[in-house]
């Protein structure tokens, strides 16, 4: 019985392929992750596509970015990305500065108010990144970057040959 087998508690002969297997362990590896990240990162203050929306600010210039293109770089979902940056404006996490052209079009800045909380919540992001990858070494976290590149280039092209639209 593999170790993902017994952690799912599943029966022997259900998982039928070494594929099989592996996606099963990656999708309980990032659910395990991403509840770990809600238990020790994010709040009721800051969720994890804010979280993401702050750091992609705060390593842009002055000028800002358009929020189309902070729907593009967001790891989590995309759809809600209005909805995120509204709620980071209303707490003055965030600017957004309308074009006097076109007011559809906008510029993002981090505030000052936005840079000191994540100044105060990266250091422990860090942390925790650090924990989780810590019985990897180099080389593994290396090839197992390598892989998910692979997967990730894979799943771009069986949705591209099927006339379908996903995340690259």
């Amino acid at each position: 019985m593999s170790n993902i087998q017994s952690q799912l508690n599943i029966p022997d002969g259900i998982i039928e392929t070494i594929q099989e297997e592996a996606l099963l362990s990656l999708l309980k590896t990032t659910e395990m992750v991403l509840q770990h990240a809600r238990r020790t990162l994010f709040t009721d203050q800051l969720s994890q596509a804010q979280f993401n929306i702050l750091m992609i600010l705060s390593h842009e210039p002055v000028k800002g970015i358009s929020q189309k293109e902070i729907s593009k770089r967001l790891i989590t979902t995309k759809g809600n990305t209005s909805q995120h940056i509204a709620r980071l404006e209303d707490v003055g996490f965030l600017k957004r500065k309308y074009s006097n052209k076109d007011r559809r079009y906008n510029t993002i800045t981090i505030s000052a108010k936005g840079k000191r909380v994540l100044d105060a919540v990266e250091p422990h992001y860090r942390e925790q990144i650090s924990e989780i990858f810590h019985p990897l070494n180099k080389m593994e976290i290396v090839a197992f970057i390598n892989s998910t590149n692979k997967l990730r280039h894979q799943l771009v092209r069986i949705n591209n040959i099927k006339g379908e639209s996903i995340n690259d």
